[in-house]
């Protein structure tokens, strides 16, 4: 071991099941401690070893491993830890999946930051991955609770997203001593009237959300954002006096032109329902209280509205609709309208080629369900002029014609998006117009 507690290449350790483990090169750190990649009995992986152990070695080290014993939440998303170390020289560390190439920090995603999303629709979707992740995070009973922008590791094309640093994630109402990172803590922790819970975790998610669709912070502002950030202030701003920057009560701590200008021009593209659901989780009542929170099923009911809403100009350029009216491009003014819409239980959505219907916009279902695929709009092959609905679903459709006729569409089927098309079974029902 170096003298900078680095270990060197070739060092070996031993785990708690029992393998070896053998350093490769160094990747990189913080205060708590330094990455490696390693080889795993033959695999590629890494290992966190740590530095700082907080006020209760002991207990995190017994959270660590009930987390490797239970396993990953979601296999496809959280970098979950495999397998801990034995102790060394009074530190250990764990072992987790590497993260994929092409994966960035979401603090590089943040204006002007290098890394950009491909597309809204990927943004979109990137939000979603991280809702649906913390879905099934609190359903196993599990809070996460130190959810900041350092968590999140975000592929630009599709939208794919990997979550590392699980080591602080635990049954909720049991805390290993981690309170959180400055700036994402909720506001009732900052004030500490709590522990981290499945309810903090959900003001750290909004505010992770405002910031990949907005660009900022929501409580920096006018009188946020301080030249000298004291303790004292800190608490001010994002504990005893947080002020959401677009607070309709209170226009104190507005973002300031030039200094969160992502955040305004962000802010106006927004369709309405994305605005609603952001000053709902911070709101006065959110923000002092800790109530009114947005769910997870919350947040997926406005995401896949959003993803729906998403239409591309002929010239490339992404444009927002809202209930499926036509709208400008702002790129080259040009007016977008569409052909046909469809009508859902509570709003309509454009009827153009990769729209997709999910059951949570057509019936209510719990969270468990609320993803399940329901259709897709698909172009022929032969003639890509011709879009049809293809039925995703594991039950069959019945389907009155635009003619008035009655018909059955088998799971995996086609029907032409036409006007007065009706679709319906036992559970929902939509329409094409």
């Amino acid at each position: 071991m170096s003298d900078s507690n680095e270990f060197e290449k070739g060092f070996k350790l031993r785990t708690y099941n029992g393998k070896q483990i053998e350093i490769i090169k160094y990747l990189g750190g913080g205060g708590q401690g330094s990455v490696y990649e390693i080889d795993y009995g033959g695999e590629k992986k890494a290992l966190k070893w740590y530095k700082q152990l907080g006020t209760d070695p002991k207990k995190f080290y017994k959270n660590l491993q009930n987390n490797v014993e239970k396993g990953s939440p979601d296999e496809n998303v959280f970098l979950w830890p495999r397998d801990i170390t034995e102790e060394y020289n009074g530190s250990f560390g764990y072992v987790m999946d590497l993260r994929p190439e092409g994966y960035h920090d979401l603090t590089k995603f943040l204006m002007p930051g290098p890394i950009k999303f491909s597309s809204w629709r990927a943004m979109a979707d990137a939000g979603l991955e991280i809702v649906t992740a913390f879905r099934f995070l609190h359903k196993k009973g599990y809070s996460y609770q130190d959810l900041n922008d350092g968590n999140f590791f975000i592929e630009p094309i599709r939208g794919k997203v990997k979550i590392a640093d699980n080591d602080n994630v635990a049954p909720e109402g049991t805390n290993t001593g981690i309170l959180g990172k400055p700036r994402f803590m909720a506001p009732e922790i900052v004030r500490g009237e709590v522990k981290p819970n499945a309810n903090t975790d959900r003001y750290s998610l909004a505010l992770i959300l405002f910031m990949i669709f907005c660009g900022g912070h929501p409580l920096e502002g006018e009188v946020g954002t301080p030249f000298i950030l004291t303790g004292k202030i800190s608490e001010r701003i994002y504990g005893t006096k947080p002020i959401f920057v677009y607070d309709p009560d209170d226009c104190t701590n507005r973002p300031v032109v030039g200094v969160h200008s992502n955040v305004i021009t962000l802010w106006k593209l927004l369709p309405t329902y994305m605005k609603e659901i952001f000053l709902r989780s911070f709101s006065q009542e959110s923000l002092k209280y800790g109530k009114a929170r947005a769910s997870e099923l919350d947040w997926i009911k406005v995401l896949v509205r959003f993803r729906s809403d998403i239409l591309k100009c002929r010239c490339g350029n992404e444009v927002f609709t809202e209930n499926a009216q036509s709208a400008v491009c702002d790129k080259c003014g040009k007016k977008i309208v569409m052909e046909n819409a469809i009508r859902l239980r509570d709003y309509k959505i454009p009827a153009v080629v990769g729209t997709r219907i999910y059951s949570v916009q057509v019936m209510t279902v719990n969270q468990d369900r609320a993803l399940d695929p329901i259709a897709i709009a698909v172009a022929k092959a032969d003639n890509p002029k011709m879009v049809g609905l293809r039925n995703l679903s594991k039950t069959t459709w019945d389907c009155i014609t635009s003619t008035g006729n009655n018909r059955t569409l088998e799971a995996g089927g086609v029907v032409p998006i036409k006007a007065g098309i009706k679709i319906g079974t036992s559970e929902y029902g939509f329409e094409i117009i």
